[in-house]
């Protein structure tokens, strides 16, 4: 039976981690350099071994005494075929015999479920050649930790191999940080050389070869001293700091060319940044919000908000902190209790981020919509939460419409605005949106491919490859783009110029696929059989787009106008030059391949993509020079360059002022059919603030009279709709139905929903529970975010949250 072996694991931030690293890097040195794939070193140990144990380790473990902890090594290639560092290393460590392993003492499952992995690039989590990816055989193995030199680039494919092992519960530590936090920033250079410059031999660089003496075993307690052994090093100073080896180190790494380490920010936002890139943090960070409340809700959101690194952010609420308030508001304390509301808040929200500027305004909204009109426009966006219905309305129609204000300029752009309205465990939200343009919106639909108006260098590339005398491997990696545009191509000339149009004929056009393979395993055959489609559908401008041309913003530009209509202006024209296509995009998808012809490919759509975007580039710069430039020169590159990228994909969102649903008869007939629990909760929060509004006070708690005016003001509203109560439901006896017979579930109907959401208003109107406020905290944040980055596409209605059957629906507005 395999014996249990107690670690003791040092901390993640321990210096003994990069010594480990500096031992994988040893290996990825092993590796034979090669323009299509990555040089990776990768080592598994067994830390902290307590020496009354060590006889149940590996003999390959106890080393001269020192590396007593290695379990196995792997660097990239090292066995037959192209094989992975982890793969391998983990391959050795299977292998390993009983007697190597210590018999029945301790089993191989064992050690790897105790054991770290370093590994100096980031696990892959695809493999364009079919191979399984490195990451799931760590997953497998249950490792307990794995310590990544720098992440994987997207030279070859998306790599999520840090998310996959988290996700698997496995820690991860990216040890690039630690070297630039320690000053060893030729170490990291040495690391970010081998992992990324895969083209290059590694001796080209004999100012940053870092040696590997024995690593210290990691209980010894002496401190690590650093051992980066360089030409320069007799002349440097034994003691140094940080800041000062940075600025001996930079001329080595502007002379070498290698990439430079990330910065705090990068380190401080590195998810989001995956997420939004650095365009949309920047736009963030630029931007400045107004909350309206100091609510448990109002809190909440900010919090998501402060923490991404939202530029600046201001609360207003004239209202003092009372006791009540203490047990929903964390953000809140009983210091707090007869101050300021707005000023309490913003003191912990500062705190979550000190790159976050927190104003607090202690004036009423009422007072500022009658002495200071101009003040809302001075936001990025505005965030409402619980308003009294008349005060919102006419903070509603100024932001809408500047012009309503005498002392706002009629120019002024209108902000957007987010009303959002909680009761209990009831919740909803709108957005207000004038105009919005998104050009990133990271659509699920892909751009085309150009099957069916292949580019000349593709065309090309087809018609060079002979297919017949090609080898068996190499024929059963031929992307199926390539096999399409050389199948279409040999079509059309057999069919005057034509694609398949009938049935028939593209029934024939797979079969000719199918005849051209060698061996019946040959999946790319099949894949390009699967994607035939591809060929016959006509690459057009979207209608979308088309719709965008004949905008009357983009037929009006002028100096004022949004630098998007400029942009699509320009796309109007170069669309209707040949081949009368969108720019192509870079971007390839997925496809059975090996390293080598999915590379070739790549590039060749790259370098089109580059002369379609100069050309693009010319036609905007034409417009600018005509007289109908942006007003502040010319659109920025970057801007530019995103736009192209996603041209296949753009969105103009026009909105409403926001009114909610309400007396919307049209809209309103439809979402009680389409959507009646998210009416319901809708319908009933108008009316709490209805009751509000005509009242001048919110309904009692658990007032039958305020309930049923409430109840009458909805069913008002339905009615006016054509709706009438649904009957109830026959009994079965009626029916005839058979008594053993299993009854299926009774569907609530509209009223049903409508009852049950007035109840809950009415229980506790003005109540705000932690988890309503934690909830709709994170959902309004992220649809702030989207229109604050014009990234992604926000919510297009109203979003109604039901916390007590947990339901979630969007009621079109």
């Amino acid at each position: 039976m395999a014996k249990k072996v107690e670690i003791a694991y040092r901390p993640s931030d321990d210096p003994i981690h990069v010594e480990y690293l500096k031992l994988a890097l040893d290996e990825a040195r092993k590796c034979e350099p090669t323009p299509t794939a990555f040089c990776v070193g990768c080592l598994i140990i067994i830390p902290g071994v307590d020496l009354n144990i060590a006889s149940a380790l590996p003999v390959a473990s106890q080393g001269s005494g020192e590396n007593r902890d290695i379990l196995s090594t792997g660097f990239s290639r090292e066995l037959p075929g192209n094989t992975h560092a982890e793969a391998n290393a983990l391959t050795k460590a299977y292998t390993l015999s009983a007697v190597e392993i210590g018999g029945e003492r301790v089993s191989i499952d064992d050690l790897l479920a105790l054991s770290d992995v370093y590994t100096t690039l980031e696990p892959c989590s695809v493999r364009l050649s079919g191979l399984a990816p490195c990451v799931d055989a760590l997953v497998k193995a249950k490792i307990r930790r794995c310590f990544v030199g720098v992440a994987e680039p997207k030279d070859f494919v998306e790599c999520e191999g840090q998310r996959k092992l988290m996700e698997a519960g496995i820690e991860v530590s990216p040890l690039a940080y630690t070297l630039q936090r320690e000053a060893n920033y030729r170490v990291a250079a040495t690391l970010e050389h081998l992992s990324y410059e895969v083209a290059l031999p590694i001796n080209d660089l004999p100012d940053l070869q870092v040696p590997s003496p024995p690593v210290p075993h990691p209980q010894v307690d002496e401190p690590l001293q650093p051992r980066i052994s360089l030409k320069e090093d007799a002349k440097m100073k034994e003691s140094q700091d940080i800041e000062s080896a940075t600025v001996q180190l930079s001329p080595v790494l502007e002379t070498t060319g290698l990439p430079g380490l990330p910065d705090s920010k990068e380190r401080r936002y590195d998810r989001q940044l995956r997420l939004w890139a650095a365009s949309g943090q920047s736009a963030l960070e630029s931007a400045h919000i107004l909350v309206l409340g100091a609510s448990p809700t109002a809190t909440s959101i900010l919090k998501n908000l402060v923490l991404p690194g939202i530029g600046a952010f201001t609360i207003l609420n004239d209202g003092v902190v009372e006791g009540k308030d203490l047990g929903a508001n964390f953000f809140l304390e009983t210091e707090s209790l007869g101050k300021n509301k707005a000023e309490e808040a913003i003191k912990f929200l500062g705190e979550l981020n000190d790159s976050v500027a927190a104003h607090a305004e202690t004036r009423s909204l009422a007072s500022i919509l009658d002495d200071d009109p101009t003040y809302l426009h001075k936001f990025s966006l505005i965030i409402a939460e619980n308003i009294p219905q008349r005060i919102l309305e006419r903070a509603t129609a100024l932001i809408w419409d500047p012009a309503t204000a005498d002392a706002v300029d009629p120019q002024t752009v209108s902000p957007p605005l987010i009303v959002v309205r909680t009761s209990g465990f009831l919740a909803d939200f709108g957005i207000q949106l004038k105009e919005h343009p998104i050009i990133t919106t990271h659509s699920d639909n892909a751009a085309s491919l150009r099957i069916d108006k292949p580019f000349p260098s593709l065309l090309a590339h087809a018609f060079s490859l002979n297919f017949d005398k090609m080898d068996v491997t190499d024929h059963g990696h031929i992307p199926f783009v390539v096999i399409l545009v050389r199948v279409l191509q040999e079509w059309k000339n057999d069919h005057a110029g034509k694609a398949p149009s009938t049935y028939a004929e593209k029934q024939e056009f797979k079969q000719r696929i199918l005849k051209m393979k060698k061996k019946d395993d040959e999946e790319n055959f099949d894949e390009a059989v699967a994607q035939a489609y591809k060929a016959w559908t006509n690459t057009v401008v979207p209608s979308e787009i088309d719709a965008l041309f004949n905008d009357p913003s983009t037929k009006s530009l002028n100096a004022n106008s949004d630098p998007f209509f400029h942009l699509v202006h320009a796309l109007q024209i170069y669309t209707s030059q040949p081949p009368h296509t969108l720019p192509l995009s870079a971007t390839l998808p997925d496809m059975k391949s090996d390293t080598k012809s999915y590379i070739h490919l790549q590039r060749l759509y790259k370098e089109q993509a580059a002369e379609d975007k100069a050309r693009f580039t010319d036609i905007l710069r034409g417009i600018e020079s005509g007289g109908a430039g942006t007003g502040s020169g010319s659109v920025a590159l970057t801007m530019v360059d995103d736009f192209v990228k996603n041209a296949h994909a753009l969105r103009l969102i026009r909105g409403r002022k926001w009114t909610g649903l309400a007396d919307d008869v049209e809209a309103l007939t439809l979402a009680r059919e389409m959507a009646p629990s998210g009416v319901a909760t809708h319908l009933s929060l108008c009316a709490l603030y209805a009751f509000e509004g005509e009242n001048g006070r919110l309904p009692k708690a658990g007032d039958e009279s305020d309930r049923a005016k409430m109840t009458a003001w909805v069913k008002a509203r339905l009615t006016a709709t054509g709706w009438a109560p649904e009957p109830e439901p026959e009994d079965s006896a009626m029916t005839g139905a058979d008594e053993d017979e299993e009854a299926l579930p009774k569907e609530i109907t509209l009223w049903e929903h409508v009852t049950n959401a007035i109840g809950e208003v009415s229980r506790a109107p003005a109540a705000e529970l932690p988890t309503t406020a934690a909830l709709m905290g994170g959902m309004v944040a992220q649809e702030v975010i989207k229109v604050i980055t014009k990234q992604y596409i926000p919510i297009d209605g109203v979003c109604a949250v039901d916390l007590v059957s947990s339901t979630t629906g969007t009621v079109k507005v």
